[in-house]
């Protein structure tokens, strides 16, 4: 609580100032930059440890959020008990009060769903969860409602030696994870967010060792056909925003300047696209002149086209496109870029690098 209370202050306040606590002794605290959301923004508190979190998050107007890898079931409980608490407290029952954690695979089908997430799930539950139950749970971590309660009982050394051999079908029935077609993520998910009377849901996509691709994948068929589905559950209370943010109405938007947003294959744009700029002429001329004195003995491989990004300062590139992989996801490429790059400039200023190096890396191209 005493740090709760600096970081309020610090947020807050428009000078710097000491802080004199008896776990924090700061002469000078001075937080920049402040949060633009005022008074603050919106704080979620994780729990699941401790009931007393329940009567923390409510006399601060706070979003409590259940942090848990076991699934939508074995939450129910704890949460059934905070809404219970929210009742007595005489507060709304706004879903937006809660939060909750839920691991979730999306594929095409169910079938393909457990051919490509089984084995990074299954990783993560029979490997990964050994947590030493007294460094978990030590003695004197917990008070004796909570104790009462049951929280935390999935950190026993008993429960922790069932995870080591679960199956991905226990995994699916016992909703330990959410996963299938989208229509079974969509299904099993509003059963979810009703049952749990949740507001908010941490979609947790990336699991144990699952590589880069299979993530995008998962996510993007969420995106696509299971959230929308989703988006208005609570229709009665679509106006209750103290959860949530509300960034500057002036603010960059990132999503417009990526690599390709222009053009499906395109590049960033960086600057204006104008080189009419002296320094930019100058770095432009200094580019030029270091390429003429240099040949690199790189090859283009057979099906690739050589291509040279938008870009002074970067290297030449090598793009083949040559579809791997099955077509699960939307088609996967390899890209062999070289680099060839002796020289870089900026406004006039080279320097020089002797070195050619090869690379091969998988690239996923969505929307191609």
């Amino acid at each position: 609580r005493e740090a709760h209370d600096m970081i309020m202050k610090a947020w807050a306040s428009t000078e710097p100032f000491a802080f004199d606590g008896k776990y924090n002794q700061l002469r000078w605290v001075n937080c920049w930059p402040k949060p633009i959301q005022q008074p603050h923004p919106p704080i979620y508190i994780p729990g699941g440890g401790s009931i007393e979190t329940w009567d923390f998050c409510l006399d601060h107007d706070y979003n409590y959020s259940y942090l848990s890898f076991f699934g939508y079931l074995r939450g129910k409980s704890l949460l059934d008990g905070y809404w219970e608490r929210v009742a007595k407290r005489g507060k709304d029952e706004s879903p937006y009060r809660a939060s909750f954690a839920q691991i979730i695979c999306v594929a095409d089908t169910d079938a393909e769903a457990e051919r490509l997430y089984a084995e990074h799930v299954l990783y993560f539950f029979n490997r990964c969860l050994h947590v030493f139950p007294p460094f978990a749970d030590p003695p004197g971590y917990r008070t004796m409602a909570t104790i009462k309660h049951g929280a935390l009982a999935q950190l026993t050394l008993a429960r922790q030696k069932i995870l080591e051999n679960l199956t991905w079908k226990q995994l699916i029935d016992e909703r330990f994870i959410i996963a299938g077609s989208p229509e079974t993520v969509r299904q099993q998910l509003e059963e979810c967010i009703k049952g749990l009377r949740i507001g908010h849901l941490f979609c947790l996509f990336h699991n144990g060792n699952m590589p880069d691709w299979k993530t995008r994948h998962s996510s993007k068929l969420f995106a696509e056909q299971v959230m929308p589905h989703l988006r208005d559950l609570w229709p009665e209370w679509k106006h209750d925003e103290r959860w949530w943010m509300h960034p500057m109405d002036d603010r960059l938007h990132p999503e417009e300047r990526r690599p390709g947003a222009e053009k499906s294959g395109g590049e960033w744009a960086r600057g204006n696209g104008s080189s009419s700029t002296p320094g930019r002429a100058r770095a432009a001329a200094c580019w030029r002149a270091a390429a003429a004195r240099h040949s690199c003995s790189c090859t283009v491989p057979a099906g690739c086209s050589a291509t040279t990004r938008s870009s002074i300062s970067s290297p030449s590139a090598i793009t083949c496109l040559r579809p791997s992989g099955r077509g699960t996801a939307s088609p996967r490429a390899r890209s062999c870029s070289r680099t060839c790059s002796t020289s870089r400039c900026t406004a006039g200023t080279s320097w020089t690098r002797s070195a050619c190096a090869s690379r091969i890396s998988p690239v996923t191209r969505w929307g191609e």
